[in-house]
């Protein structure tokens, strides 16, 4: 079960929503509380979130925190930061930054990068132009970690941050090395994403990858 769970996660990373809904409708756990439970409902909520479910996600993230029985490790599992995402969604910003911010406080104390780095990215970005130096810091923390993926979604937050706050020009930068580590992970739907950030920062980007045979145009490999 615990495998199911994971690779729904990919799936949905990969932008194949349906095929992560299939397998996480037939998926069973033995235990309420054991570890393949846990992610089953993890993944749930993030299919939740993919699919804009926004008000079903925090249920579940409710539900997820309640089987949890105080385990507080966010790099184990998030609640907080995806019950934020789901509340955010919904306009309530300040509870959902709240969250955030102790979710943030948890993870420094648990010391995981690619958990500290997450808790950085989502409180950085729910802050808004407020949040730019938090996220430069999740992306310090996260470049000496092997969390790539991790690494390219807080590029795109800062990114798109910057963009939004009349800095298109240096929104590039970070949304082009997003664009291509969310390629080199096969994270289809992130990339998507920041291609549609790079067009409203005025960027047309030929290709996805920026070294190898991938950053080549049609020209160039002919």
């Amino acid at each position: 079960t615990w495998e199911v769970a994971e690779l729904a996660r990919v799936l949905i990373e990969r932008g194949d929503l349906a095929a992560a809904r299939e397998m996480l409708g037939e998926a069973r756990a033995h235990g309420a509380h054991s570890v393949p439970a846990h992610s089953l409902r993890r993944a749930r909520v993030e299919l939740m979130l993919a699919e804009g479910r926004h008000a079903d996600a925090a249920a579940g993230a409710e539900e997820y925190a309640g089987h949890l029985r105080g385990i507080d490790n966010p790099a184990f599992a998030p609640w907080r930061s995806l019950t934020a995402l789901a509340l955010d969604a919904g306009g309530r910003t300040a509870e959902a930054l709240a969250l955030a911010e102790e979710e943030l406080a948890l993870a420094r104390r648990w010391g995981s990068p690619g958990a500290v780095g997450r808790s950085l990215r989502i409180a950085g970005a729910l802050a808004r132009e407020e949040g730019l130096a938090r996220l430069k810091e999740a992306i310090a923390v996260l470049e000496g970690s092997s969390a790539r993926l991790e690494l390219a979604r807080a590029l795109s937050a800062r990114g798109a941050a910057l963009r939004r706050a009349g800095r298109r020009v240096e929104a590039r930068e970070p949304l082009l090395r997003a664009l291509d580590l969310a390629h080199r992970c096969g994270a289809a739907r992130l990339a998507e994403g920041i291609r549609e950030e790079l067009r409203a920062a005025g960027a047309r980007p030929r290709v996805t990858a920026l070294s190898g045979p991938g950053s080549l145009t049609p020209s160039e490999r002919r």
